[in-house]
């Protein structure tokens, strides 16, 4: 198991593979391997999301959000959900609807709640149950 990682940090460091960043953000996201250190997850998906991983993206949004490995910034949250829901990411552009719908990060705007509701939908992500909870805005 240890060569495992050892082959994961090589390819992540010397060849600036974002799929290996991604997996070891994982691993230490979630105590795989290795003790958690949401600090270093946190590092390992920034830079894999810094390359495009839109699963690196979603995972460092929530981690902004929660606050957890980094402090809590909603701002930070929302722009890496939205990288991340560019790239087609179902559960960021759901993330994403939400905070538009109450205005946590972005400003309040519930024609792109709607839209990034929609696309989720689209996926399959969401169900009409889902939508009702916009009803009250």
């Amino acid at each position: 198991m240890a060569d495992l990682i050892k082959t994961l940090l090589t390819a992540a460091e010397t060849e600036n593979d974002p799929e290996s960043q991604y997996s070891l953000g994982i691993t230490y996201d979630k105590g795989v391997l290795v003790t958690q250190n949401w600090k270093l997850a946190s590092e390992w998906y920034r830079k894999a999301a810094s390359q495009g991983h839109a699963a690196a993206q979603y995972s460092l949004a929530l981690m902004y959000f929660s606050g957890q490995g980094v402090v809590q910034d909603f701002c930070e949250a929302a722009k890496w959900y939205c990288k991340a829901a560019d790239h087609g990411h179902a559960n960021a552009q759901y993330n994403l609807s939400l905070m538009y719908a109450e205005g946590q990060g972005v400003e309040r705007n519930l024609s792109l709640a709607l839209y990034w509701r929609k696309l989720a939908t689209e996926q399959g992500l969401l169900g009409r149950a889902e939508w009702d909870d916009l009803d009250g805005y």
